[in-house]
């Protein structure tokens, strides 16, 4: 009976450890939700960059369909011309614009949680807290 409440004082210990390991560094503990929570406004941010992506390209391709002109020079930057057109290359006066149709979507990798080392680490706090408090509780008699 010597040994009953010191082991049960040092199982509470060490599981008090492992549940707090994994509070804080667990697959669903704060350092996680955390990371979640960021991506989430990432891929919010993501999705208003496609909108206004989709905005713009909706726009351009109705300024190509209702103005001829405008699909001509498109056609022409594009390296296609009439047959009877002689292209005349001027040094200097390629326009020299590109656009970024967002950035690259990465999906969410979630932490990996080592459970057997959060285990593990609690085992090894039961296992010095029991030895601690048996040897004190043998100490006081």
């Amino acid at each position: 009976m010597k040994t009953g409440i010191p082991l049960a004082v040092s199982f509470y210990l060490g599981f008090s450890v492992y549940i707090l390991l994994m509070f804080v560094f667990g697959q669903s503990g704060i350092r996680s939700t955390a990371a979640l929570r960021d991506h989430y406004s990432v891929l919010e941010q993501n999705i208003e960059d496609l909108r206004d992506i989709g905005a713009y390209l909706q726009l351009r391709r109705d300024t190509l369909l209702d103005d001829p002109a405008e699909a001509r020079k498109l056609a022409r930057s594009l390296g296609y011309f009439y047959e009877d057109e002689i292209r005349l290359i001027l040094p200097d006066t390629e326009a020299r614009i590109s656009h970024t149709l967002g950035r690259a979507i990465r999906s969410y990798l979630p932490s990996t949680a080592d459970q057997p080392l959060f285990r593990a680490i609690g085992v090894v706090f039961g296992s010095i807290s029991f030895t601690g408090i048996f040897f004190l509780s043998r100490k006081h008699q």
